[in-house]
C-alpha cells in the first residue's frame, strides 16, 4: 500500500523499502509482547511501517544527495536525514574481543563525550557504552561510522559474512553447483536464503549462551516415544522412553538432539548421506560442528501433540532438543510471550500431530532445574494434559476468594490480645526473615495495623531444620468453633474394599489454597522483630483450618466421595475396582475439578494408577491393609523410653496401630501403669516387656481384610480377669477366616469384680459397639463365637439381673447368633485370651435356655412394631397439626419427624390405639429377653425408646405385677 503512494519508478528505492519493511516485520513478529492472534499488534506494525515511509519520503526529496552520500560511505561517516538514523529501540549487533556475536539495543541518544548527539547501547552483559554505529544501511544492519561496514570475515569453506547470522547449517558441496540448504533454490547458501528468519541472539553452541531473556526462543517439556512411523527412510526405536526439554528457536534452521542425550539413552542412529556443518551466530563454523548422523522418534509435547521428527545428532550447549525453522514453517504455532504458551491451531496440527483439540503448552524462556524435570518426569503420558496442576511455578499466586473461605467468628464480647515477641537466635532470625519474605513475595501475607498480634514460635523438622509457626491458642481461645466432622481414618480404608487400581493427589501447599474471609484478615496478625504481619490465605494453627479445609474438599468431591475417592483433608486417594481406563477416567475427572479451583498438586507425593498405595499411614491394596513398613521400621528402631514423655510419645504412635495388634491392651498394660499420676518413675523389667513385645507386634502384623457387608461377619470374642479381646473376620477366597480388625480394651476396676459369665457377655457387647456401623442391620446373622457354654443361651435365661437386662436391650438392635467353640479352637495369637487357667469345658455353668432361633425371631419384634406405629400415626388426630408443620418444613419445639416415625424430645411417639400400646408393653414385659420385669421396671424399659401419655396408667390397667 505504501509503494502506491511513491509516485516514482526507482527500482532500488523500491527495493530499499521492501528490504526496511521485512526487517522491521521480522523484529516486532519475534518481539516478546507480540500478540499473534489479535489485532493491536498488526497496527503498531503499520505504524513502524509508516517510518520506513517516511524515510523514503526523505530520500525522494533528496534523492541525489543521497545517493553522493552513499557512495562516501565505505570511507567517512553518513550523512543521511536524520530518518536513517539509528533510534532508540534499535538493535546493534558487533563482535567482541573473543570473536563472538555481541547483541545490544539502543536506549537512549544523548549528548556525548564530544558534544554531539550519539545513541548510547545496552549491552547483552547488562553494560551500557556509546555505539560505534550511527545509520542504518539498505538492509536494516548498522554501518560503521569510523569507516564502513563490518568486515566479512572468510570462514574455512571459503563463504564470507557480512554480519551476524543464525545457526545455519552449510553442506559440504563443490563451487560449481551452489544449492540452498534452506529452501532448495539454486545461487544462494543458506544463511543468505530470503525464505530465512534472521534472530539476533540464537546462538546454539558448546560454549555457554548469555542468561538474557530470549524473545526468539521458548522452551517446552517434551517426551520421547518409540516412533509409530519412520519418516524417510529411518527405522529406529527408542529402547524406552524419556523426557526433557526442547528449544523453539527460530534462529536454528533444522532440528537438532543433543550428542549426550543420545548416548545416554542409547538412541539408535542413522549415517546422513551427507555430512552438514554447524555454524553459529557470526557465521563461524565450531570445532564440533560437523554432523554425519541423524536420529528418528516420536515428539510428544503436553501428551496431546505428538509428531515423528528426525533429528540431527550435535553437541548443542545445555539444551536437550533444539526445534528450529523447519519445524515452525511446518505447525506455524501461536506463541504468546506473555503468558510464555504455545498453542498448536495450524490444519498441519489438527490433521496430523494432535490427539485431542489444542490445548495452550505452558513453556519457560530458559530450561527448568534438573530437579523439577526429574519431579515432572513422573507424571504419566494419560495425564499430560492437566500438567499445568503440577506446575512448580503456579502455586505462588494468590487464590481467589470463594464460598470456603475460613471465617473466624469471635465468641459475644471477645477482645483482641496480643502475645509478647520471644526471644530468638541468630538461625531463627534467619529463618524468620527469609520466611517473612517468601510469604510477601507469595502474597500470602501483608503488612498490618491489626489490634489482635499472635508470637511467633520455632519448632525443628524431622530434618533438623527450622520451620516458623503462629501460637494462635489466644486467638483460638475467643474463636466461636467449627463442628464441621473430619472422617474417621478406618471407614475411609474400609472403602476400598475390591478397589484394583489406586492414584493418590497430594495437594500443593494444603491449607494455603483457601483464603481468609474478607475482613477477618487482621484477626490473623503476628508479631515478629522485623514487623507486624496478617494472613491472606488459612495458616497452619488455626482451630477451624480443618473443618473449614475437609468441607471445601466435600464440596467440590461430594458426588464422587465413597463412589471412587476418598479425602482426608488434603489427601485425595482415587481408587477403581474395574479396570485400567475406567480409572484414568475418573482420575481425570478428579484433576479437572482441581484446576477448576484453582488446586495444585506436589507432584513428588503423588502415586498414579498403582495396584498398593500407601495412604494415611496405611498400605492399601487388593488384599487388603497393612502396616506401612516404613512405620514398623521406625518402631523397631524406637528407643527405650527413660521418662513419662517418652512413654506418652511411643504409646501415641503404637495406639493408631491397635487394629493391628491382637490384644492391644493387654500387651500396653504395664506401660499405661507408667502413666498414672503421683506414679513414680520407674522403668521395670515388665514394662520393658510390654515395650518389646508391642514392636514385636508391629513387625508381625497380619495384613488385613476389606469388609464385605454381602459376607457373613464371624466375631471372636473372649475376656480375662481385666482386659476383653475380639477379632472380627470374614471368610476369604481361600474359604478361611481372615481378620478384618482387632480391638481389647482393659477393664475398669468396677468390671474386675464381674462375675466370670458378666465378663464374657461384656466382651461381646463392647467388640458389638465397636464394630457398631458394621455389624449393625447386617441381613445374615452375625457368628458370635465364645469359648463360655453358657453365654450361646444368655437371650433365653429368665433369670436375669438388672445389668444383663440392660445388654439384652442392647443386643435387640443387632441380627446375630452365639456359638459355643471350645478353647482349644477359639485361640488365635493370644487374642481371645489370656488367662493361664482358661481351659475350655463341656458344659460349664447349667445351661436355662430356649432354642437360640427364638431369639432371632424376637429381636424383630420392635421393627415389626414400628412399623405398626407409622401405619397408625396418621389416624391419631391429636398429633396431626403437629406431622403437617413437620412436613412443611417448619419446626416444632420438642417434636421431630425422621424415616416415618414421629418423636417427642428424642423417643417414638406411640398413637392412640389400644392394641399397638399393648403389644409394645407385653414386649417389655413377657418377652424371654426381658425377665418379667414389675410394673416400675416395665415403665423403665418402655420409656428408654417410646412415649405417649399416661404411659404410667396404661401399664397399671394392663395388670402388670
Amino acid at each position: 500500500m505504501y509503494s502506491v503512494n511513491l509516485e516514482y519508478g526507482d527500482t532500488p528505492l523500491r527495493d530499499m523499502f521492501y528490504a526496511g519493511l521485512k526487517a522491521q516485520i521480522k523484529e516486532h513478529m519475534l518481539a516478546q509482547d507480540f500478540d499473534h492472534a489479535g489485532t493491536t499488534s498488526f497496527r503498531t506494525l503499520a505504524e513502524r511501517a509508516l517510518k520506513i515511509d517516511q524515510r523514503i519520503e526523505a530520500f525522494r526529496v533528496g534523492k541525489a544527495e543521497i545517493n553522493k552520500e552513499t557512495k562516501k560511505s565505505s570511507s567517512s561517516a553518513p550523512t543521511m536525514s536524520n530518518s536513517s538514523r539509528l533510534a532508540v529501540g534499535d538493535y546493534v549487533y558487533t563482535k567482541g574481543k573473543d570473536g563472538r556475536a555481541r547483541k545490544g539495543q539502543v536506549s537512549a541518544i544523548k549528548k556525548n563525550s564530544r558534544g554531539g548527539l550519539a545513541p548510547f547501547v545496552r549491552w547483552s552483559d547488562g553494560t551500557t557504552s556509546e555505539s560505534q554505529f550511527r545509520y542504518l544501511n539498505r538492509d536494516m544492519r548498522p554501518v560503521l561510522a569510523s569507516g564502513g561496514a563490518p568486515s566479512a570475515k572468510t570462514t574455512s569453506s571459503g563463504e564470507s559474512s557480512k554480519g551476524p547470522a543464525p545457526m545455519d547449517i552449510s553442506a559440504e558441496k563443490g563451487k560449481a553447483a551452489i544449492i540452498c540448504n534452506k529452501c532448495g533454490g539454486k545461487g544462494h547458501f543458506a544463511k543468505l536464503c530470503p525464505t530465512k528468519s534472521y534472530s539476533g541472539n540464537a546462538l546454539v553452541s558448546d560454549e555457554d549462551t548469555d542468561e538474557e531473556e530470549d524473545t526468539s526462543q521458548l522452551n517446552v517439556h517434551f517426551k520421547a516415544l518409540p516412533a509409530r512411523t519412520s519418516p524417510g527412510k529411518l527405522s529406529t526405536t527408542l529402547p524406552r522412553p524419556f523426557y526433557g526439554w526442547a528449544m523453539i528457536d527460530s534462529g536454528a534452521s533444522s532440528c537438532f538432539i543433543h550428542k549426550k542425550l543420545v548416548e545416554e539413552y542409547k538412541i539408535p542412529t542413522n549415517a546422513k548421506e551427507k555430512a552438514w556443518r554447524l555454524r553459529v551466530i557470526d557465521g563461524r563454523e565450531i570445532a564440533s560442528g560437523i554432523i554425519d548422523t541423524e536420529c528418528s522418534f516420536d515428539l510428544a509435547l503436553s501428551g496431546n501433540h505428538i509428531e515423528p521428527i528426525t533429528f540431527n545428532v550435535a553437541n548443542i550447549g545445555r539444551h536437550d532438543v533444539v526445534l528450529g525453522m523447519s519445524w515452525l514453517k511446518r505447525h506455524s504455532p501461536l506463541i504468546d510471550w506473555k503468558t510464555q504458551t504455545v498453542s498448536f491451531v495450524s490444519d498441519h496440527c489438527v490433521h496430523h500431530c494432535l490427539k485431542n483439540p489444542p490445548i495452550a503448552i505452558r513453556g519457560k524462556t530458559h530450561p527448568w532445574p534438573e530437579d523439577q524435570i526429574a519431579a515432572v518426569n513422573g507424571l504419566p503420558e494419560d495425564f499430560w494434559e492437566f500438567e499445568d496442576i503440577f506446575s512448580e511455578d503456579v502455586t505462588t499466586e494468590l487464590p481467589p476468594h470463594r464460598e470456603w473461605d475460613l471465617a473466624i467468628d469471635l465468641e459475644e464480647n471477645a477482645k483482641p490480645k496480643h502475645g509478647p515477641i520471644y526471644s530468638t537466635g541468630p538461625k531463627e532470625d534467619e529463618e524468620m526473615k527469609t520466611t517473612i519474605e517468601r510469604q510477601l513475595k507469595a502474597g500470602h501475607i501483608r503488612p498490618s495495623k491489626s489490634p489482635m498480634a499472635s508470637p511467633v514460635l520455632f519448632v525443628r523438622k524431622k530434618n533438623g531444620k527450622l520451620h516458623m509457626v503462629v501460637d494462635y491458642h489466644k486467638l483460638n481461645a475467643m474463636t466461636i468453633k467449627n463442628r464441621y466432622p473430619l472422617p474417621l481414618t478406618n471407614d475411609l480404608i474400609e472403602k476400598l474394599r475390591g478397589a484394583v487400581w489406586f492414584t493418590k493427589l497430594d495437594l500443593k501447599t494444603g491449607y494455603n489454597l483457601v483464603r481468609i474471609r474478607e475482613g477477618d484478615e487482621w484477626k490473623t496478625a503476628f508479631k515478629t522483630k522485623y514487623g507486624l504481619f496478617e494472613s491472606l490465605v488459612m495458616p497452619f494453627g488455626l482451630t477451624n483450618a480443618p473443618a473449614a479445609f475437609q468441607s471445601f474438599m466435600n464440596d467440590i468431591l461430594r458426588d464422587l466421595l465413597d463412589v471412587c475417592v476418598v479425602a482426608y483433608l488434603d489427601d485425595i486417594l482415587i481408587y477403581t475396582k474395574d479396570g485400567r481406563e475406567v480409572h484414568i477416567e475418573q482420575v481425570k475427572e478428579v484433576l479437572s475439578r482441581l484446576r477448576k479451583h484453582h488446586l495444585y498438586c506436589q507432584l513428588e507425593k503423588c502415586s498414579f494408577i498403582v495396584p498398593e498405595v500407601d495412604y494415611l499411614g496405611l498400605i492399601a491394596s487388593g488384599e487388603g491393609v497393612r502396616v506401612d513398613p516404613a512405620k514398623v521400621t521406625q518402631a523397631v528402631d524406637w528407643p527405650k523410653p527413660k521418662n513419662v514423655k517418652n512413654v506418652q510419645e511411643f504409646l501415641g504412635f503404637v495406639n493408631f496401630y491397635r487394629r493391628f495388634i491382637p490384644n492391644y491392651s493387654r500387651k500396653a498394660r504395664s506401660l499405661f501403669e507408667l502413666l498414672k499420676k503421683d506414679q513414680q518413675w520407674q522403668w521395670t523389667d515388665k514394662a520393658d516387656e510390654a515395650f518389646c513385645s508391642l514392636k514385636d507386634a508391629l513387625v508381625k502384623a497380619p495384613i488385613l481384610l476389606q469388609p464385605d457387608p454381602n459376607k457373613e461377619f464371624y466375631l471372636e470374642c473372649d475376656s480375662s480377669n481385666y482386659a476383653t479381646g475380639a477379632i472380627l473376620s470374614q471368610k476369604g477366597q481361600d474359604e478361611k477366616l481372615h481378620p478384618i480388625a482387632f480391638f481389647s480394651k482393659s477393664l475398669t476396676p468396677a468390671e474386675r469384680n464381674y462375675d466370670i459369665f458378666d465378663k464374657e457377655l461384656l466382651a461381646v457387647i463392647k467388640s458389638l459397639k465397636e464394630w457398631r456401623h458394621l455389624l449393625e442391620g447386617t441381613e445374615l446373622p452375625v457368628q458370635i463365637l465364645t469359648d463360655h457354654k453358657n453365654l450361646e443361651y444368655f437371650m433365653t435365661k429368665k433369670a436375669l439381673n438388672k445389668r444383663q437386662i440392660r445388654w439384652a436391650n442392647f443386643l435387640a438392635d443387632y441380627n446375630f447368633v452365639l456359638k459355643y467353640r471350645p478353647g482349644t479352637q477359639n485361640k488365635k495369637a493370644d487374642i481371645l485370651s489370656c488367662r493361664a487357667d482358661h481351659e475350655p469345658e463341656e458344659g460349664g455353668e447349667t445351661a436355662v435356655l430356649l432354642n437360640p432361633d427364638l431369639f432371632i425371631a424376637a429381636i424383630m419384634t420392635d421393627n415389626d412394631l414400628d412399623d405398626a406405629i407409622r401405619d397408625a400415626l396418621r389416624d391419631d388426630p391429636k398429633i396431626k397439626p403437629f406431622l403437617e408443620q413437620l412436613e412443611a418444613g417448619k419446626e416444632v419445639e420438642n417434636w421431630t419427624f425422621d424415616n416415618g416415625l414421629l418423636s417427642f424430645n428424642g423417643r417414638i411417639y406411640v398413637p392412640q390405639e389400644k392394641e399397638l400400646r399393648r403389644s409394645l408393653i407385653e414386649s417389655r414385659h413377657d418377652a424371654p429377653s426381658a425377665g418379667h420385669p414389675g410394673q416400675f421396671r416395665t415403665l423403665e424399659l418402655l420409656q428408654r425408646n417410646y412415649y405417649w401419655p399416661g404411659m404410667k396408667k396404661s401399664i397399671a390397667l394392663l395388670r402388670v405385677s
